[in-house]
């Protein structure tokens, strides 16, 4: 059996029937009790084959978010799923940014700020979520976007990098 006839049979299911019926009505506050393993990715799966078309799934810590991410990327081939972590590399650690997760991040919301998909799917944790965001009008008065074949004023570029605090250094500081 593949996965897309599964979730079909899933989708078809009295529970999940219900839980589309209140997803349309605009219930409130839904809650879902006694799912284990992976059957919350599959539920979620399963709401996101349906035109619904914003998800934010928020998983108590880093490490079931990471899963979660893992199941649905894997259950929901087709369909971009973002996974939002924080840019700490402890959350206990506020001062201690990793590079990676601050690249990572940026790309993930870049990549909402700028999407054409009609849907997105962003899997995060709470930690991740109390990080302050530029809002969209700062961030698109912010950017300057450069593809490849463009042409442009280097100094005009340098002059617009130093206005917004950059400073160069060495993207590898540390081993590992």
């Amino acid at each position: 059996m593949k996965i897309q006839e599964f979730l079909s049979l899933y989708a078809g299911s009295p529970k999940q029937q219900e839980l589309l019926r209140q997803l349309q009505q605009k219930a409130k506050r839904i809650r879902l009790n006694g799912l284990l393993g992976s059957a919350g990715s599959i539920t979620a799966a399963s709401v996101i084959q349906h035109d619904f078309p914003f998800h934010l799934m928020v998983l108590p810590d880093k490490e079931e978010a990471s899963y979660f991410y893992t199941d649905l990327q894997n259950i929901l081939e087709d369909k971009t799923v973002l996974l939002l972590p924080s840019s700490l590399k402890r959350s206990y650690q506020t001062e201690t940014l990793d590079n990676s997760l601050v690249l990572e991040r940026a790309e993930v919301l870049n990549r909402l700020n700028h999407t054409q998909h009609q849907y997105h799917l962003v899997v995060t944790y709470p930690e991740a979520l109390c990080e302050q965001v530029m809002d969209k009008k700062s961030l698109t008065s912010n950017t300057y976007d450069v593809k490849t074949g463009d042409r442009f004023d280097l100094d005009f570029f340098v002059d617009f990098l130093n206005e917004h605090g950059f400073d160069r250094t060495d993207f590898v500081f540390e081993a590992g």
